[in-house]
Protein backbone atom coordinates (compact mmCIF):
# COMPACT_ATOMS: atom_id res chain seq x y z
CA UNK A 1 0.00 0.00 0.00
CA UNK A 2 2.79 2.44 1.01
CA UNK A 3 4.60 1.42 -2.37
CA UNK A 4 1.42 2.42 -4.54
CA UNK A 5 0.93 5.47 -2.63
CA UNK A 6 4.70 6.36 -3.36
CA UNK A 7 3.68 6.03 -6.95
CA UNK A 8 1.10 8.10 -6.49
CA UNK A 9 2.45 11.53 -5.71
CA UNK A 10 5.08 10.87 -7.69
CA UNK A 11 2.56 10.68 -10.66
CA UNK A 12 0.62 13.59 -9.38
CA UNK A 13 4.14 15.61 -8.78
CA UNK A 14 4.91 14.84 -12.49
CA UNK A 15 1.32 15.82 -13.85
CA UNK A 16 1.93 19.12 -11.84
CA UNK A 17 5.30 19.32 -12.82
CA UNK A 18 4.64 19.45 -16.63
CA UNK A 19 1.25 21.27 -16.45
CA UNK A 20 3.75 23.94 -15.26
CA UNK A 21 6.14 23.48 -18.13
CA UNK A 22 3.16 24.01 -20.58
CA UNK A 23 2.14 26.92 -18.87
CA UNK A 24 5.46 28.22 -19.19
CA UNK A 25 5.64 27.68 -22.55
CA UNK A 26 2.69 28.95 -23.88
CA UNK A 27 3.30 32.07 -22.57
CA UNK A 28 6.36 32.43 -23.95
CA UNK A 29 4.99 31.16 -26.81
CA UNK A 30 2.48 34.22 -26.71
CA UNK A 31 4.88 37.21 -26.19
CA UNK A 32 8.06 35.44 -28.42
CA UNK A 33 6.40 34.13 -31.10
CA UNK A 34 7.06 36.05 -34.50
CA UNK A 35 4.31 34.85 -36.75
CA UNK A 36 2.57 38.50 -35.90
CA UNK A 37 4.30 41.44 -36.22
CA UNK A 38 2.35 43.21 -32.60
CA UNK A 39 1.68 41.89 -30.01
CA UNK A 40 -1.91 43.07 -28.41
CA UNK A 41 -2.78 44.50 -25.21
CA UNK A 42 -4.91 40.47 -24.89
CA UNK A 43 -1.73 38.64 -25.96
CA UNK A 44 0.68 40.36 -23.48
CA UNK A 45 -1.85 39.99 -20.15
CA UNK A 46 -2.45 36.00 -21.74
CA UNK A 47 1.18 35.14 -21.85
CA UNK A 48 1.90 36.78 -18.72
CA UNK A 49 -0.93 34.92 -16.90
CA UNK A 50 0.58 31.44 -18.25
CA UNK A 51 4.34 32.55 -17.01
CA UNK A 52 2.82 33.16 -13.97
CA UNK A 53 1.04 30.57 -13.48
CA UNK A 54 4.35 28.25 -15.05
CA UNK A 55 6.18 29.74 -12.32
CA UNK A 56 3.98 29.57 -9.37
CA UNK A 57 1.38 27.24 -9.84
CA UNK A 58 -0.94 29.54 -8.61
CA UNK A 59 -3.76 31.57 -10.72
CA UNK A 60 -3.50 35.47 -10.52
CA UNK A 61 -6.39 37.56 -8.92
CA UNK A 62 -8.24 33.97 -7.92
CA UNK A 63 -10.14 35.75 -5.24
CA UNK A 64 -11.31 38.53 -7.83
CA UNK A 65 -12.38 35.74 -10.49
CA UNK A 66 -14.40 33.77 -8.11
CA UNK A 67 -16.60 37.10 -7.28
CA UNK A 68 -17.39 37.64 -11.02
CA UNK A 69 -19.05 33.96 -10.80
CA UNK A 70 -22.10 35.45 -10.03
CA UNK A 71 -25.38 36.01 -12.44
CA UNK A 72 -24.10 34.74 -15.91
CA UNK A 73 -25.17 31.34 -17.45
CA UNK A 74 -23.67 28.09 -17.02
CA UNK A 75 -22.24 25.48 -19.81
CA UNK A 76 -24.19 22.29 -19.41
CA UNK A 77 -22.92 18.53 -20.19
CA UNK A 78 -25.47 16.46 -20.99
CA UNK A 79 -24.85 12.33 -21.34
CA UNK A 80 -27.92 9.91 -21.06
CA UNK A 81 -26.80 5.77 -20.83
CA UNK A 82 -28.01 2.65 -20.11
CA UNK A 83 -25.99 0.87 -16.97
CA UNK A 84 -27.12 -3.06 -16.77
CA UNK A 85 -27.59 -2.89 -12.59
CA UNK A 86 -30.60 -1.47 -10.25
CA UNK A 87 -31.19 1.93 -9.69
CA UNK A 88 -30.06 1.48 -5.77
CA UNK A 89 -26.46 0.06 -7.26
CA UNK A 90 -26.05 3.07 -9.39
CA UNK A 91 -27.03 5.74 -6.88
CA UNK A 92 -24.96 4.18 -4.46
CA UNK A 93 -22.04 4.30 -6.23
CA UNK A 94 -22.99 8.00 -6.92
CA UNK A 95 -23.48 8.72 -3.28
CA UNK A 96 -19.95 7.41 -2.41
CA UNK A 97 -17.94 10.48 -3.28
CA UNK A 98 -14.69 8.03 -2.94
CA UNK A 99 -15.65 7.11 -6.58
CA UNK A 100 -14.72 10.29 -8.13
CA UNK A 101 -11.45 9.78 -7.72
CA UNK A 102 -11.21 6.31 -8.92
CA UNK A 103 -12.66 8.08 -12.32
CA UNK A 104 -11.45 11.43 -12.94
CA UNK A 105 -7.60 12.00 -13.31
CA UNK A 106 -7.42 15.41 -12.26
CA UNK A 107 -8.78 14.83 -8.74
CA UNK A 108 -6.24 14.36 -6.70
CA UNK A 109 -8.15 13.30 -3.42
CA UNK A 110 -11.32 13.26 -1.89
CA UNK A 111 -12.20 13.56 1.62
CA UNK A 112 -15.71 13.98 4.12
CA UNK A 113 -16.45 17.63 5.29
CA UNK A 114 -15.85 17.67 8.87
CA UNK A 115 -19.59 16.81 10.64
CA UNK A 116 -21.29 16.23 6.90
CA UNK A 117 -21.93 13.29 5.52
CA UNK A 118 -23.31 15.22 2.76
CA UNK A 119 -20.16 16.95 1.35
CA UNK A 120 -16.53 16.53 0.79
CA UNK A 121 -13.82 18.17 -0.07
CA UNK A 122 -12.24 17.34 -3.70
CA UNK A 123 -8.56 18.38 -4.38
CA UNK A 124 -7.88 18.64 -8.22
CA UNK A 125 -4.91 19.94 -10.55
CA UNK A 126 -5.72 21.36 -13.73
CA UNK A 127 -2.49 21.74 -15.91
CA UNK A 128 -0.04 22.21 -12.75
CA UNK A 129 -2.97 24.48 -11.09
CA UNK A 130 -4.31 23.00 -7.84
CA UNK A 131 -7.53 24.20 -6.15
CA UNK A 132 -10.53 22.60 -3.95
CA UNK A 133 -13.75 22.33 -4.38
CA UNK A 134 -16.37 21.72 -1.51
CA UNK A 135 -19.24 20.04 -2.99
CA UNK A 136 -22.59 19.84 -0.88
CA UNK A 137 -25.67 17.36 -2.10
CA UNK A 138 -28.69 19.72 -2.16
CA UNK A 139 -31.22 17.33 -3.17
CA UNK A 140 -31.72 13.79 -2.79
CA UNK A 141 -34.22 11.07 -3.20
CA UNK A 142 -32.65 7.41 -2.43
CA UNK A 143 -32.53 5.10 -5.49
CA UNK A 144 -33.86 8.58 -7.89
CA UNK A 145 -32.16 11.24 -7.77
CA UNK A 146 -28.82 12.93 -6.36
CA UNK A 147 -28.28 16.51 -7.05
CA UNK A 148 -24.86 18.67 -6.18
CA UNK A 149 -23.08 22.12 -6.06
CA UNK A 150 -19.80 23.66 -4.97
CA UNK A 151 -19.77 26.47 -2.80
CA UNK A 152 -20.85 29.54 -4.12
CA UNK A 153 -17.27 31.38 -4.30
CA UNK A 154 -16.02 28.00 -5.98
CA UNK A 155 -13.66 29.26 -8.59
CA UNK A 156 -14.51 26.75 -11.11
CA UNK A 157 -18.15 26.55 -9.88
CA UNK A 158 -20.31 23.42 -10.61
CA UNK A 159 -23.43 21.61 -10.17
CA UNK A 160 -24.83 18.52 -11.05
CA UNK A 161 -27.39 15.61 -11.30
CA UNK A 162 -28.06 12.16 -11.44
CA UNK A 163 -31.46 10.99 -11.99
CA UNK A 164 -32.17 7.55 -12.36
CA UNK A 165 -35.57 5.69 -13.60
CA UNK A 166 -36.00 1.68 -14.16
CA UNK A 167 -34.89 0.17 -17.81
CA UNK A 168 -37.54 -1.25 -19.84
CA UNK A 169 -35.72 -4.93 -18.80
CA UNK A 170 -35.27 -6.20 -14.84
CA UNK A 171 -31.89 -4.97 -13.34
CA UNK A 172 -31.30 -2.09 -15.96
CA UNK A 173 -31.21 1.92 -15.62
CA UNK A 174 -31.22 4.65 -17.46
CA UNK A 175 -28.78 7.28 -16.00
CA UNK A 176 -29.60 10.78 -17.12
CA UNK A 177 -26.10 12.65 -16.07
CA UNK A 178 -25.99 16.64 -16.21
CA UNK A 179 -22.76 18.59 -15.55
CA UNK A 180 -23.11 21.85 -15.16
CA UNK A 181 -19.99 24.41 -14.78
CA UNK A 182 -19.11 28.23 -14.72
CA UNK A 183 -15.97 29.49 -15.72
CA UNK A 184 -13.98 32.01 -14.28
CA UNK A 185 -13.93 35.71 -15.52
CA UNK A 186 -17.78 36.14 -15.74
CA UNK A 187 -19.31 36.63 -19.17
CA UNK A 188 -15.71 36.93 -20.49
CA UNK A 189 -14.72 33.48 -18.76
CA UNK A 190 -17.39 31.81 -20.80
CA UNK A 191 -16.90 33.39 -24.22
CA UNK A 192 -13.04 32.34 -23.78
CA UNK A 193 -13.61 28.55 -22.79
CA UNK A 194 -17.20 28.07 -24.94
CA UNK A 195 -14.91 27.26 -28.32
CA UNK A 196 -13.76 23.80 -25.94
CA UNK A 197 -16.93 23.57 -24.58
CA UNK A 198 -17.05 20.32 -26.61
CA UNK A 199 -13.90 18.73 -24.80
CA UNK A 200 -15.68 18.70 -21.78
CA UNK A 201 -18.24 17.17 -22.99
CA UNK A 202 -16.42 14.35 -24.17
CA UNK A 203 -14.81 14.17 -21.47
CA UNK A 204 -18.10 14.11 -19.22
CA UNK A 205 -18.96 11.36 -22.17
CA UNK A 206 -16.03 9.26 -21.09
CA UNK A 207 -16.50 9.75 -17.03
CA UNK A 208 -19.93 8.17 -17.73
CA UNK A 209 -18.75 5.51 -19.67
CA UNK A 210 -16.14 4.79 -17.31
CA UNK A 211 -18.67 4.20 -14.78
CA UNK A 212 -21.11 2.22 -16.79
CA UNK A 213 -17.89 -0.39 -17.01
CA UNK A 214 -17.19 -0.43 -13.50
CA UNK A 215 -20.58 -0.78 -12.23
CA UNK A 216 -21.43 -3.54 -14.63
CA UNK A 217 -18.32 -5.48 -14.25
CA UNK A 218 -18.09 -4.97 -10.27
CA UNK A 219 -21.37 -4.71 -7.67
CA UNK A 220 -20.95 -1.84 -5.42
CA UNK A 221 -23.29 -1.91 -2.61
Amino acid sequence: MKVKNIIEQRNDSMKRELGRMLALYAGQWLLTSRKNRTVGPLRIVSGAALLFVGATGRVPFAHLLKRMNENHGQLNCKVETLIQQPPATVFAFFRNFEHIKEHLPFVRKVEALRGSSDGCRIYVSFFGVECTWDLFIVKERAGEFLGWSTADDTLFYNTGKVELTPGELPEHTVLDFVFSYTPPGGKLGVALVRPFHAVVQRSVERYIDRVKKALEYRVYA
